[in-house]
C-alpha cells in the first residue's frame, strides 16, 4: 500500500467522524466510522479538524 507515493503500513484504523466521546450513542454507527491509514488517521487529528 502506498499513500502520496510513500511506503506505509497496512495497519488500517477507524475514525469516527463524530467523536463518541461527545456523541456515544454514535459509537457503533457505521455511518460515523471511515477507514483511514494509520499515517491519515494522525494527520486528521479528531473530528473537528475536518469538516466531513
Amino acid at each position: 500500500m502506498r499513500d502520496a507515493g510513500r511506503s506505509i503500513n497496512y495497519l488500517l484504523q477507524g475514525h469516527h467522524i463524530k467523536s463518541f466521546k461527545d456523541y456515544p450513542e454514535l459509537r457503533l454507527a457505521e455511518d460515523n466510522i471511515v477507514v483511514l491509514c494509520r499515517v491519515c488517521n494522525l494527520q486528521v487529528g479528531d473530528s473537528s479538524v475536518v469538516d466531513w
